[in-house]
């Protein structure tokens, strides 16, 4: 009995073993080849065929979806043939999760691919090259690189395959061209990733729209409602409110098209450079500036008169095409307030994807078209509307401010990813204190600019918001010695930037863990919040960990990523969190967008997308979309001494204090081994 024990776990042992082996590489490669008959001018097709592990699958070669590494086979140049393209061998259609279910191409259990050679001489030929592919999990959901050399192959010495798999009845679907059955592919983020983006598709929206009613009521398109609604409301009833609508809806459509032409023009591959990269973001900064002293009265920025002309006469022609270039119309004549308006709207929506500015163009131009349409339809509620009058210079003016508040934003977000330390927390929030105390002053009256009109009293709504900007500023001051200002946080740089720091200080707890950490690699340029001494390279912080015995907590972050500054001033900044951290695990920062160079020895061809990893930020979100399947941040994993699977599920932006504290506690159990 004792003997059948160890025997049945020593097997357990051995499949076990087995099994992780075959999940590194869950595809093996045979080849063949067409026919062994050949001569020189004819045509021969080196045939790849692959066999795929229970529960993976493998790109196909032919797909239009970016994304996924597809199958390539790269075969030298030799003077004995020519090599065409690969070319895949039925494979079936999958909407794929973990791309935002784009349609791909896969094989499963078995694929096939041929390379059509053009041969030069009879006899023996040698191939040499390259397989690169992916193969992902649909029970884990993670993917992994399948890399292999083809080296020395002698075609003559390769079996001869007719295109069909090994064993046909065991894979029928071969046949009739049916996928067999899997699961759905588990993408690596988790639901609150989900719900974050969710919640920050709708804050889009929602922001965009409110922008376009604040673009409604500038002096370049409130005077415009009464005329135009008036054009509408002189035709017979029912055709002035068809010509509104029409009126509205190419209003949306040209906006929605600006869209469009902002996410083709650019692309989403594009929206990571533009988040972190100095040229966009200080372009943006000078942007904004401009926007903003133009709305203050500096200069007026318009487009030329002929165009606005041109439009207008275009409109006269009446039906559908003289609507929508009165539309056009409206559109020209109102840029220079509309303008720095919806190039706000474009970039706030770049900031996470270019294809989110078509949904962000379409609220903001909604905003604008709906009560056009509806003043059209009930021209009784116009005698509700106010006058135009100098309020509508001072919605320019307060716009103005906000601009310019808003574009050292982006300023800072260069500031901080190349380390020039000319816009610290301190001097950000000095520039924010003295622009809302201005604008305080300007709404009581204190402060003209020359299109405003002389007014010898302040209207109620005007003190009430001035008394707004008044508080913004004074509730500011503290953060200049350290108060978190939670509602700024991520939107004004971080706390670790100021100089002279009272609050963090008092934070501070006393860590169990000795500081032996000796020399920390970019120490110089980061520093982790509330004390806490950790590491922001990945080896250095698994090496101290396996030394004290401890879990090691992996902070995948950057210094454009708003979310991050709002899970540190608002979650870690919690006493039993902090204290978790300092106390129980070894803290790794890994930043996504560090510009920092990397040692040209250090610098790879990443496996998994073939490009060159040059940089710090390139290197850690390398190694994080490699061994964790997602590049979201902030994005935490808490991993033991043995390899890189997770102790518990990931966690993403979820500013859940609760939910954060027991996520560190179940790590840390499972660490120990506890149940």
């Amino acid at each position: 009995m004792k003997f059948h024990k160890i025997l049945f776990l020593c097997s357990l042992l051995l499949a076990t073993f087995i099994s992780s082996a075959q999940v590194d590489h869950p595809v093996e490669y045979s080849y063949a080849i067409s026919k062994a008959d050949y001569k020189a001018g004819d045509s021969v097709d080196f045939i790849i065929n692959a066999k795929i592990l229970d529960g993976w699958y493998l790109y196909s070669s032919e797909f239009v979806a970016d994304g996924p590494i597809k199958f390539t086979c790269t075969i030298q140049n030799s003077k004995d043939f020519s090599a065409g393209t690969v070319q895949p061998y039925k494979p079936f259609a999958h909407l794929d999760p973990d791309w935002d279910n784009t349609e791909v191409k896969i094989f499963q259990s078995v694929g096939q691919f041929r390379v059509p050679l053009l041969v030069n001489k009879e006899g023996k030929i040698i191939l040499n090259g390259k397989i690169a592919s992916q193969s992902c999990s649909s029970v884990e959901g993670r993917c992994v690189p399948v890399d292999v050399k083809l080296s020395d192959i002698d075609l003559s010495s390769l079996p001869i395959s007719d295109y069909q798999v090994a064993d046909p009845a065991v894979y029928d679907h071969y046949k009739t061209g049916e996928a067999p059955k899997t699961e759905t592919v588990t993408p690596a983020e988790t639901p609150e990733d989900t719900d974050t983006k969710d919640e920050s598709m709708w804050s889009l929206l929602i922001t965009a729209f409110l922008a376009g009613l604040t673009a409604l009521i500038t002096p370049c398109v409130f005077p415009m409602i009464p005329m135009t609604v008036s054009f509408f409301t002189k035709q017979d009833k029912g055709k002035g409110v068809k010509q509104a609508m029409l009126f509205g809806l190419s209003i949306i459509v040209i906006y929605t098209l600006i869209g469009v032409v902002f996410s083709v023009a650019f692309g989403k591959n594009f929206a990571q450079a533009l988040s972190t990269h100095w040229i966009p973001n200080v372009l943006f900064f000078v942007v904004f500036i401009i926007f903003g002293v133009s709305f203050l009265g500096m200069f007026e920025i318009v487009l030329p008169s002929s165009w606005g002309t041109k439009m207008d006469q275009l409109s006269e022609k009446g039906g559908v095409i003289g609507i929508f270039f009165m539309a056009m119309t409206l559109v020209i004549v109102s840029f220079s307030c509309t303008a720095p308006v919806a190039s706000s709207v474009l970039i706030l929506a770049s900031q996470g994807n270019f294809a989110r500015a078509i949904p962000a163009m379409l609220a903001f131009s909604s905003a604008i078209a709906i009560p056009f349409m509806l003043f059209a339809i009930f021209p009784q509620w116009m005698q509700n509307l106010p006058k135009s009058g100098g309020w509508l210079n001072t919605v320019k003016v307060v716009l103005g401010f906000i601009e310019i508040a808003f574009a050292f934003k982006f300023l800072s977000v260069a500031d901080r990813v190349y380390h020039w330390h000319i816009l610290d927390r301190e001097i950000y929030l000095i520039i924010w204190i003295v622009l809302s105390f201005l604008l305080g002053v300007y709404l009581l009256g204190k402060l003209r600019f020359s299109h405003d009109s002389p007014s010898d009293t302040v209207p109620v709504s005007r003190f009430l918001l001035s008394v707004v900007f008044f508080c913004f500023s004074i509730y500011m001051v503290p953060g200049l010695w350290g108060a978190p200002l939670k509602f700024l946080s991520g939107y004004v740089p971080p706390q670790t930037s100021l100089d002279f720091d009272l609050y963090s200080s008092s934070k501070i707890l006393l860590s169990s863990i000795p500081d032996d950490r000796g020399t920390v690699k970019y120490s110089g340029k980061y520093k982790q919040p509330y004390g806490i001494k950790g590491f922001f390279d990945f080896q250095q912080g698994l090496d101290y960990a396996k030394k004290h015995n401890k879990p090691l907590f992996v902070d995948f972050t950057g210094e454009s990523c708003t979310n991050c500054r709002k899970m540190e001033d608002g979650v870690w900044i919690d006493e039993d969190v902090i204290s978790l951290l300092k106390n129980e695990f070894v803290v790794v920062s890994l930043y996504y967008d560090d510009k920092s160079s990397l040692p040209s020895e250090e610098q790879y061809i990443s496996a998994l997308d073939k490009e060159l990893k040059a940089t710090v930020g390139d290197k850690n979100l390398d190694f994080q979309v490699s061994n964790f399947n997602s590049n979201a941040a902030p994005y935490y994993v808490i991993l033991g001494h043995d390899g890189m699977k997770p102790l518990n599920k990931p966690r993403g932006f979820n500013a859940d204090i609760p939910a954060f504290k027991k996520f560190l506690e179940d790590g840390l159990k499972k660490f120990k081994g506890e149940k």
